[in-house]
């Protein structure tokens, strides 16, 4: 007789405890509509500890022995943007003379490089902060 997997339930004030956690740790305000999403990312944590409910599991996030395992909370309840490193791979790769390039973009014209942080710009090779291109391209 096979026996089906209990999965528990994120109660209201489960759900509140974990908004007040991230709210402290992070900033972020998870709204109510964020719940289910909540209780998807951390069932493979009350998994990994063979807990059966949340409660138990808030429990073991108030032990300060566990303060890795809070962190661990905000970075599997948090979405790490990666869209600006891939637009400046791609859009590096169309400029000529770059390694690997196959000259400018199908228009002709030279890349437009979004950066959506003042800071991110820095971390691109010296050839690409060169190009200056584009409105949002920080003056140096």
């Amino acid at each position: 007789m096979s026996t089906l997997l209990k999965l528990p339930k994120l109660a209201e004030y489960e759900f509140r405890q974990l908004q007040k956690l991230m709210a402290e740790a992070s900033g972020i305000q998870l709204a109510p509509n964020k719940r289910p999403l909540v209780a998807g990312r951390l069932m493979k944590r009350l998994r990994h500890y063979r807990l059966d409910s949340y409660a138990e599991y808030l429990q073991m996030l108030d032990n300060p022995l566990f303060i890795n395992e809070r962190r661990l909370v905000v970075d599997l309840l948090t979405t790490n943007e990666t869209y600006f490193f891939a637009s400046i791979r791609t859009s590096i790769s169309s400029v000529s003379g770059w390694p690997g390039s196959a000259g400018r973009s199908r228009s002709g014209a030279p890349p437009v490089l979004p950066v959506k942080s003042p800071t991110a710009w820095r971390w691109l090779p010296a050839k690409a902060r060169a190009l200056k291109t584009g409105p949002s391209w920080p003056a140096t």
